[in-house]
């Protein structure tokens, strides 16, 4: 038996803005945008005022590794 693929958590305020910096996102507007999502709940995301879950992590993951 072989053991269960590890899933990425729910994403850290530091780890969005890494990502945001490697793909040269510098704008919560711009993530929103891209996203579909309200600028000022990118921005309570990067502030830590609102957790990112799972779903939105692998969203947010997907669209900035395409970019």
């Amino acid at each position: 038996m072989t053991a269960a693929p590890k899933r990425k958590a729910a994403m850290s305020a530091q780890e969005l803005r890494d990502l945001m910096d490697a793909n040269g996102v510098k704008y919560a507007s711009d993530l929103a945008e891209r996203i579909g999502v309200n600028r000022s709940t990118v921005t309570r995301w990067l502030h830590g005022g609102h957790t990112i879950n799972r779903a939105t992590a692998l969203l947010i993951r997907s669209i900035l590794k395409i970019m």
